[in-house]
């Protein structure tokens, strides 16, 4: 199957009779913007509530400080990742204004955006969005695009000095405005949620999935990010992300607990570790405990709180400069969560095993690169063909619609000259009534336009969108079926591994009945506990139908 062949021809073959149409020159442009996009890279939206952790998140993922991060907010913009090179290395940021100028401007320019002042929001309120090329292989087929936040806020408060007050609404609802255009425009999306599902969180989800013809070709999953930020949700971190998904599950196929800032600090300071656990590990147990309530505590000079947690100990405390060192100015729950590991494992190497099963960033990019990475074709196809499919139905309501309203004009206009031939210029009369007809469509024309449009698009659009979705599912099945190989029987997996397609067309063992097969794989698919198994079973269930 070659999805973007089968959806070029569609194209070429809709850019030819679409010029049959009344007012085709807009159809035309439409056809053209979407050969266009054909052969762009998959567009995939990085959003969620602000301060959700996107930056560090989108860091994390492509493993190198593309986005700024702050423990304040700062002034947000749409960000755009794309492979390739700067035009200029001095000047590596494309700024792509609302006017539709675009500029290529120095790093120093995108920090001047985090800020609250006038100046910096006036700026911002200008800006379209910002574009980086990077030449980074994840981005030869995929766009990434950072969003500001479904409900982006800018500044505490967004009004404390009253003369950036209007600039800050303005920004906000171009914020909200612009994270909903990219919902529309995306053709997947990773969604950070918080521990709990907000009606934001699916109402943002629920557009998308309009959006995206609401079709499983089209992906959403969910990041539940900054597990470390609280003690409890670290150790429930997996169950918490199982209950999200659950909340979610018509919005969101699945959720990954993640700490992207966490991966981050641990990647730049796994040198140090040891060193960490070493200075950790002189400090006692009763005196750990107490540092790692809250900031406040790590941080307190109270000598006497001090020889109170060290009492019965042989240790130097360590000083308030010296805790100072030790955290590295980190994030405090992330310093937390990094010395808390290392204080209760034997080894550096232990730890950073801990660490990174917490961080849990392979999980993500496994899921990227399978969710979204090898399936971006049929991602980008499915869209565009979503697109061509809404166009032609507008075209069946309303052009045809209007041909044949002219139609009866024209009727009427031959009509009314014939009636009155006798009383002009016999030749006027019939070349008027010449031109009339020579323009006019007649009733059977149309009927037999809207009949090619039919069976030349709409009928490949919808058979080729249903192929996609087919392969899609048979794509997943196979990858879950390789993840479980050694629980089914070697009959089994052989039988699954033909109904899905691995040796080529969907094909079923010689000598079964399909009817007999999907009573078997249905009665199989309620007795297994295995999630993964009981997906494939009724994966089975469904393809035998089809059969």
């Amino acid at each position: 199957m070659n999805p973007i062949e089968e959806t070029r021809q569609i194209l070429e073959r809709a850019a030819t009779l679409l010029k049959q149409i009344p007012e085709q020159a807009q159809w035309q442009t439409r056809i053209a913007e979407l050969q266009t996009k054909l052969n762009q890279p998959c567009v995939l939206a990085i959003a969620g509530r602000v301060k959700a952790g996107k930056s560090s998140f989108l860091n994390a993922l492509i493993g190198m400080d593309l986005a700024k991060v702050g423990e304040l907010e700062t002034t947000a913009t749409i960000n755009r990742f794309c492979y390739g090179e700067p035009e200029d290395p001095e000047h590596p940021v494309t700024v792509v204004w609302d006017n539709g100028m675009q500029t290529h401007e120095t790093l120093a320019f995108m920090d001047s955006l985090q800020g609250h002042d006038a100046e910096t929001l006036k700026k911002a309120e200008g800006i379209n969005y910002l574009e980086f090329r990077l030449k980074h292989e994840l981005l030869r087929e995929i766009t990434l695009v950072d969003t500001p936040g479904t409900d982006a806020v800018v500044g505490e408060g967004g009004n404390e000095h009253e003369k950036v007050t209007q600039a800050f609404f303005n920004l906000r609802k171009k914020h909200r405005e612009q994270t909903a255009s990219c919902a529309s425009d995306a053709d997947a999306v990773i969604y950070l949620v918080g521990a709990v599902a907000t009606h934001n969180a699916r109402k943002f989800l629920d557009d998308f999935r309009d959006a995206s013809a609401d079709s499983s070709a089209l992906n959403a999953i969910g990041v539940l990010s900054k597990v470390d930020i609280d003690t409890v949700l670290m150790e429930r971190r997996r169950e918490q992300a199982d209950y999200v998904a659950n909340s979610l599950r018509e919005q969101l196929n699945t959720v990954i607990p993640v700490s992207a800032g966490l991966f981050m600090t641990v990647r730049d300071h796994r040198s140090e570790l040891p060193q960490w656990q070493r200075t950790l590990k002189t400090i006692p147990p009763k005196a750990f405990d107490y540092f790692m309530r809250q900031e406040s505590m790590y941080l307190t000079e109270r000598e006497d709180v001090i020889r109170a947690l060290y009492q019965g100990s042989n240790a130097t405390p360590l000083t308030l400069r010296e805790r100072q060192q030790l955290r590295s100015g980190l994030f405090w729950s992330i310093f937390r969560t990094i010395a808390t590991i290392l204080y209760h494992s034997e080894t550096p190497e232990e730890a950073q095993q801990k660490l990174d099963d917490i961080a849990n960033m392979d999980e993500v990019r496994t899921t990227v690169r399978e969710q979204f990475f090898n399936r971006s074709k049929i991602i980008r196809c499915f869209r565009i063909l979503s697109e061509l499919r809404q166009m032609l139905d507008h075209i069946r309501r309303n052009a045809f619609y209007e041909m044949r309203q002219q139609c009866q004009l024209h009727t009427k206009w031959v009509q009314f000259v014939k009636a009155n031939a006798g009383r002009t210029d016999s030749t006027t009369a019939g070349s008027l009534l010449t031109f009339l007809q020579r323009h006019a469509q007649t009733e059977a024309d149309i009927n037999a336009l809207e009949e090619r449009l039919r069976h030349e698009l709409i009928i490949p659009v919808e058979d080729l969108q249903l192929n996609l979705e087919n392969y899609d599912a048979d794509y997943r099945s196979l990858k879950l079926l390789q993840s479980c190989r050694s629980q089914w029987t070697e009959e089994e997996y052989q039988e699954l591994c033909q109904l899905f397609g691995l040796y080529g067309e969907r094909t079923m063992p010689q000598g079964m009945s399909a009817y007999a097969r999907q009573m078997y794989w249905r009665q199989k698919a309620t007795l297994l506990a295995d999630r993964k198994m009981r997906t494939i079973a009724e994966q089975a269930v469904n393809v035998y139908g089809e059969i």
